[in-house]
């Protein structure tokens, strides 16, 4: 069995999406349209059939909506939507932060980014985040399946001593920690859930898990993971 791997989701916790739903947003009034018409449009998006967010099916029903020019509309918001993720995808990185804790992180631990979603989607995110100056492309896995991060995070324990993730998701987190609760409670398996000022939609966690720490940065985990090597 290999060591210890820290799995870090993308999306919420080292990407921050608002950056590019307001330049998407504001891309609609070059068409005629009324930056408030993402909005209305973005949740059903989000309810594909796949799942996750689906940013064609998201400009379909914007040129729906207007009525005008269908196909020809969807085409161009999609196409315009695409630059500006190649825009902007950089400054809504945690660029600081990731690369200071790769700098930092303890000898021999390996790193993958997970991230759910549409694949083309994510895959143009990632890339045009600029992460891909301090990792490669072999330490990041994108899945479209609902159920894919249970499985990665399965083969991962099933390959490594030690795994820790780190993920925004506080309803993902409760589900897989209790679908691999006996992992956490040897100890092989820790969660750090990501609380970036940029989301603010969690409960708040009444008492302390084992198990399971709340983070701000990846900043915050280092000390945690420093402690263990010294152990």
């Amino acid at each position: 069995m290999k060591d210890t791997i820290i799995i870090c989701d993308f999306d919420y916790t080292i990407f921050n999406p608002g950056i590019l739903k307001q330049a998407f947003a504001e891309a609609l009034t070059q068409y005629g349209l009324d930056a408030s018409v993402y909005d209305r449009g973005y949740a059903q998006a989000k309810q594909s059939s796949e799942g996750f967010y689906d940013i064609v099916h998201h400009a379909g029903l914007i040129a729906g909506a207007a009525e005008v020019r269908g196909k020809e509309m969807r085409g161009a918001i999609v196409q315009h939507w695409y630059e500006l993720i190649n825009l902007h995808s950089a400054s809504a990185f945690e660029r600081e932060d990731v690369f200071a804790f790769l700098d930092r992180l303890p000898h021999g631990y390996e790193f993958i980014v997970l991230s759910l979603g549409e694949l083309l989607f994510q895959q143009e995110k990632i890339r045009a985040s600029g992460i891909l100056e301090r990792i490669s492309e072999a330490q990041v896995a994108i899945t479209e399946a609902q159920d894919g991060k249970d499985i990665y995070l399965g083969r991962m324990l099933d390959t490594y001593k030690h795994v820790y993730f780190i993920n925004d998701d506080q309803g993902q987190n409760d589900r897989l920690f209790a679908t691999f609760s006996q992992q956490v409670g040897d100890g092989r398996l820790v969660f750090f859930e990501m609380r970036r000022p940029y989301k603010t939609i969690w409960q708040d966690r009444l008492q302390e898990i084992p198990g399971l720490h709340l983070v701000h940065s990846l900043e915050e985990v280092l000390p945690y993971l420093q402690a263990v090597t010294e152990v």
